[in-house]
């Protein structure tokens, strides 16, 4: 069976291709999270803010390390899920269908998953999960935990949140001819 090596959740990464070594930029640990006012059901609000990276993208890359009495020929299958505070539900993220050790080790990657905003949940901590099974089979043999702590933030002053007035749509004046269905009057 093989070992867990280890996950990690990153803004930013590459992979040399002379080497095949990999390099993670920007580790995300935690992410400020502000709470948005209330909005009367009808409005909207439009938010505008310098500096701050919304949506987030998350490159999450994982490694799995082959047992040396491994059978080259077994073949696994693992997916990549979210977990917010206080949601019982996954978010799946990614599934890799064939996953064969052709060396010593396996890295996957799910190159860009952009974090859902407003994120479920609030704050708390955000655990992305990557888990291995063999093809087939429903237990999940392994499992690697990232932890990403969503922490509550005021709203930063750059932040401007201004309300939108909704509107009634405009309606057709009298003098609007029926289309005749391809598009022409």
């Amino acid at each position: 069976m093989p070992r867990a090596g280890y996950i990690v959740c990153s803004a930013l990464g590459a992979l040399d291709q002379y080497t095949n070594l990999v390099s993670c930029f920007n580790i995300i640990e935690e992410i400020p999270v502000f709470s948005l006012p209330s909005v009367p059901t009808g409005h909207q609000v439009r938010i505008t803010a310098a500096g701050i990276p919304r949506p987030i993208p998350l490159r999450i890359v994982s490694t799995w390390l082959k047992e040396e009495a491994e059978a080259p020929e077994l073949e696994y299958e693992a997916e990549c899920v979210a977990r917010f505070p206080g949601h019982v539900d996954e978010i799946l993220v990614g599934r890799f269908e064939k996953v064969v050790f052709t060396s010593a080790v396996m890295r996957l990657v799910v190159p860009e998953w952009v974090l859902p905003f407003p994120m479920p949940g609030g704050t708390g901590v955000l655990t992305i999960d990557l888990r291995l099974r063999r093809k087939g089979e429903n237990k999940w043999l392994l499992t690697q935990s990232f932890p990403i702590v969503l922490e509550p933030s005021a709203i930063p002053e750059h932040v401007k949140i201004e309300k939108i007035e909704s509107q009634a749509p405009p309606q057709p004046s009298q003098e609007t001819k029926p289309s005749n269905g391809n598009g022409q009057s």
